[in-house]
C-alpha cells in the first residue's frame, strides 16, 4: 500500500500495488538498480523520470514522472489555490489529448506526497510505457544521408499535426524526442509531454504552423532545408490548404517561427 502521506488517483483498484511502490522509491529517492527494477529515462533538480519495469509478478512495464515541488510557494499553492503545474496538469491534459483523439500514452494514475509540513512536496503520474517505439530525432539520426528513409521518418508524424489541428491544442514543443513511433514509421506515432499544452475551442492553422516549425528546427541538423520544404507541403495538403495564397501565407508563418525565439508564455498565448 501507498505511503500514509501519499494519495493517488487510479484508473482502477488494480493498480493500488503499483501505486504504493512508486510511492516509496519517490520517497527514498531514485536510483538505478533498485530492487523494483528502476531505469531513469531523464533527471534533472525538479523533476524524473524513469520505467517501472517490474512489480509485484506484473510483466507489464510503466513510465513514472516525479515533480519536486522544491519552492514553499508552489507547495502553498499547490493546495491552497489548486496550481495545477508539476504533474496534476500533464494528467489531465493527456487524458483531455485522448478524448479529442489525440495518439497519446494511457495514464494510469496520478498521486501526491506531503512532507513534514503536510505540504505537497512530490506530485507524480504514471504512464503507459512504449518500450517497441523510439524518438523520431533516432531514427532521423539513423537514416541521415539516405533520402528514402529520412522522407518517410518525416511523413509518418504528419498526421500528428493533422490530429493536433483536430484537436485545437498548442503542444507548445512538438521536439524530436516528444514523439515516439515504431521502427522505421511502422506503427503509429505518439505524442508525448503534455504538461504546457494548451487546448482551445477551434483549430487554428497559425497554431499548427507554429508546432510545424518547432519541430523543424529540431530536424535541421539532421535534414536539408529542401527535404523541409518538401515536407511542409505535403503538411498542408494533409490539413487540405488547397489555395496558393493561403499556402503562402501560412508557409510565411511557419518560416517566421522557424526564426523566432518565444518565451514559454509567449508560446502558450500563440492562437
Amino acid at each position: 500500500m501507498a505511503k500514509p502521506r501519499s494519495r493517488w488517483w487510479l484508473a482502477d483498484q488494480s493498480l493500488t500495488s503499483v501505486a504504493g511502490f512508486v510511492s516509496q522509491i519517490a520517497g527514498d529517492g531514485i536510483h538505478e538498480g533498485a530492487d523494483n527494477n528502476v531505469q531513469i529515462l531523464k533527471y534533472r533538480p525538479g523533476a524524473t523520470v524513469f520505467r517501472l519495469c517490474s512489480c509485484e509478478g506484473r510483466e507489464q512495464s510503466y513510465v513514472v514522472k516525479v515533480f519536486r515541488l522544491r519552492r514553499l510557494g508552489h507547495k502553498l499553492k499547490y493546495d491552497g489555490l489548486g496550481y495545477n503545474r508539476f504533474g496534476l496538469s500533464e494528467a489531465a491534459n493527456l487524458i483531455i489529448a485522448s478524448e479529442r483523439g489525440l495518439c497519446v500514452p494511457t495514464v494510469y494514475g496520478y498521486g501526491r506526497i506531503r512532507g513534514s509540513s503536510s505540504l505537497v512536496k512530490m506530485s507524480i503520474v504514471v504512464e503507459e510505457d512504449l518500450p517497441s517505439h523510439v524518438s523520431v530525432g533516432r531514427l532521423l539520426r539513423f537514416s541521415c544521408g539516405d533520402r528514402r528513409k529520412t522522407t518517410a521518418v518525416l511523413d509518418c508524424v504528419i498526421p500528428i499535426f493533422s490530429n493536433l489541428y483536430q484537436a485545437s491544442c498548442n503542444h507548445i514543443d512538438v521536439n524530436l524526442g516528444s514523439i515516439l513511433v515504431g521502427d522505421e514509421g511502422s506503427q503509429r506515432a505518439y505524442l508525448l509531454d503534455f504538461e504546457h499544452a494548451v487546448f482551445h475551442s477551434t483549430p487554428s492553422l497559425n497554431v499548427v504552423m507554429f508546432e510545424a516549425a518547432v519541430f523543424a528546427q529540431g530536424c535541421s541538423k539532421w535534414v536539408g532545408e529542401e527535404l523541409i520544404t518538401d515536407w511542409l507541403g505535403r503538411l498542408l495538403s494533409a490539413l487540405r490548404v488547397q489555395g496558393q495564397a493561403e499556402r503562402m501565407n501560412l508557409s510565411r508563418r511557419f518560416h517566421y517561427y522557424r526564426g523566432v525565439h518565444l518565451s514559454r508564455k509567449e508560446r502558450k498565448r500563440i492562437r
